[in-house]
């Protein structure tokens, strides 16, 4: 009784220490931790465990070194080595990796590690035997297509008649030489094979460099040559890239970029990733039972552009849905930042050139309207001087020959009339003082005539319109023209300033009918217009050259323009020569406010 319990302490105490601990994990590697293509393999294990269990678990390493010691006599010094060091470091998890570390673990698995499950990875599916998988393993591996290796090959270079096979002298390559020269048989009719498996790398450098045309390059595996030299099988393809003549294809994703062309690759690093999730599962408690084994594919056709465009591939050839990386970018591409910036750059500065220019131009024309208005306004100023004098002169000699003269008849008449009344003659003084009275009269119409030319009082005590009506009338009555005048209803209530301004235009233009159009007839129209109020004169003389007027300036056309244009209206005038004329100015009925 005591015995059981003391052994069944001894368990309990043995259970508690593995469950503290971290959880070990041994990598097999076939041919060291640095040998591609497996690198890529264990890499992608490595990483996807120790990120996701971290410190919970202990990941140790051991190498077979195959490329280097392949002979069979080298294993058992090797399995006892590993009892040794087991006797103290017994793993939770073994996973291979490579075909070669599969059948070393498969065919000692039973001494090495009898009740420790096992993940095989990083291998062909054909080089682990079935039985091996059912006894507390699984496999995440590939399952090469030899034959899909040259029809990919075919199906971007259709010309091809030589396919030269880079093969190393391992035992593992030594099997696969076999296996492709078994898988390309169907394909001898059309192609032939020329496998390098016994040359040495120089070898296989200057054979490469002088290859025929129409030939191709398939990398299968380099990890030593026959030369027994070991090789980085992704330097070997760069320097294999860099003398060869001809494409190379391989067999790897990661491939892609050192040298090879493309096609339907192996994805070991998704293989790496996948072991490592179930590694991580199998850790945590599950039973390896629960996964079956897990064949990875080969990614979708991918392409390298700058291997297309250096053995000038068409595209065309390429399968459907081909993926193509490492694609130059156009020079558009490549720059479009830069040129979008120096093009937004560009058009800014055109804006600002253009906006200066249209600015330039405005002032320009500014300037020329400034100087035309000083030149006009220093003519009409000119030309108000001169109509000024002219004025004064005329109205000096309307009072001199007219009101000064008859002033002197009456003073005249009325010495008379003083002289017959003082001696008696009172008929006499009757009919002078009669002569007198209509004199009067007379000198008091031609005052008032005057008065009304220098400002017309009518316009401010009865308005526009009786104003305009009594000025036609009377320039009518003086002149024996017909002159016509109309008015619309409501123009009575038109401010002092725009009602000045229609009657000077009015006044303004008969005084141009009466003294230059030869005119029977003239008509006068005030009417209420959307913009304000409209005058319109029109007449059946002669007519005139407008534009000729215009250009010698006559005061009357520029008075009236600039008595319209100040009370904010239009001026229009039309006329030809024997047609008539016609005056229409617009002024708001508020003025220029």
């Amino acid at each position: 009784m005591l015995c059981v319990i003391v052994c069944l302490s001894v368990t309990s105490a043995v259970h508690a220490a593995d469950a503290g601990r971290a959880k070990r994990v041994l990598m097999v590697h076939s041919f060291g931790s640095s040998a591609p293509p497996f690198t890529t393999h264990s890499t992608a294990f490595e990483t996807t465990l120790t990120q996701e269990m971290g410190n919970s678990v202990d990941l140790d390493e051991i190498s077979l070194d195959n490329a280097r010691y392949s002979q069979p006599d080298m294993e058992e010094p090797f399995v006892e080595f590993l009892l040794k060091r087991l006797a103290k470091w017994q793993p939770d998890l073994v996973v291979p990796i490579g075909s070669p570390a599969g059948r070393f673990v498969v065919k000692f698995r039973d001494r090495l590690f009898p009740g420790t499950p096992v993940i095989y990875t990083g291998m062909d599916r054909r080089t682990v035997p079935p039985d091996a998988i059912t006894k507390n393993a699984t496999f995440v591996g590939e399952d090469f297509d030899m034959a899909g290796l040259v029809e990919d090959i075919l199906q971007i270079a259709p010309d091809t008649t030589n396919i030269e096979v880079i093969l190393g002298a391992t035992l593992l390559e030594r099997y696969w030489a076999i296996e492709f020269r078994r898988a390309f048989e169907r394909f001898t009719n059309r192609v032939s094979f020329n496998f390098l498996n016994d040359l040495s790398f120089d070898q296989m450098l200057e054979r490469l460099a002088k290859l025929p045309p129409r030939s191709f390059i398939l990398l299968g595996l380099l990890l030593r040559d026959a030369s027994g030299v070991t090789h980085n099988e992704d330097d070997a393809l760069q320097r294999l890239h860099a003398v060869a003549n001809a494409p190379i294809n391989g067999l790897y994703k990661n491939q892609l970029g050192l040298g090879i062309v493309g096609g339907r690759l192996q994805q070991g690093e998704l293989q790496g990733v996948e072991s490592a999730s179930i590694a991580i599962r199998v850790l945590r408690g599950e039973p390896i039972s629960n996964f079956p084994p897990k064949v990875i594919g080969t990614v979708g056709p991918r392409y390298d552009w700058r291997e297309l465009q250096r053995w000038n591939i068409s595209e065309d050839r390429l399968p459907p849905g081909s993926v193509i990386v490492f694609r130059q970018p156009t020079m558009w591409e490549k720059y479009i930042l830069y040129i979008i910036v120096g093009l937004s750059i560009i058009a800014i500065q055109a804006a600002m050139i253009g906006n200066l220019l249209l600015h330039r131009a405005r002032r320009r024309r500014a300037e020329a309207d400034l100087k035309e208005s000083y030149d006009r306004t220093q003519d009409l100023a000119g030309k108000l001087i001169t109509a000024q004098e002219v004025e004064r002169s005329r109205i000096a000699r309307d009072l001199h020959d007219d009101v000064n003269q008859q002033l002197a008849g009456l003073s005249i008449a009325l010495s008379n009339a003083k002289r017959q009344s003082q001696n008696g003659g009172g008929a006499g003084v009757h009919e002078a003082l009669s002569r007198l009275q209509e004199r009067t009269i007379k000198l008091t119409d031609v005052v008032r005539n005057l008065s009304h030319e220098l400002h017309p009082g009518v316009l401010q005590h009865a308005g526009l319109v009786a104003a305009l009506r009594g000025h036609c009338a009377e320039v009518g009555k003086q002149h024996a023209i017909e002159i016509t005048f109309s008015a619309a209803d409501g123009l009575d209530d038109i401010p002092q300033d725009v009602a000045l301004c229609l009657y000077r235009v009015a006044q303004e233009a008969l005084r141009n009918i009466v003294a230059h159009a030869a005119a029977s007839k003239a008509r006068i129209a005030l009417r209420s217009v959307e913009a304000g109020v409209e005058l319109i004169i029109t007449d059946n003389g002669q007519g005139f050259d407008l534009a000729d007027a215009r250009r010698l300036g006559g005061l009357g056309l520029i008075s009236l323009d600039e008595r319209v244009r100040l009370a904010g209206g239009s001026l229009t005038i039309n006329t030809k020569a024997r047609s008539g004329s016609e005056v229409r100015a617009q002024v708001p009925r508020g003025g220029n406010r």
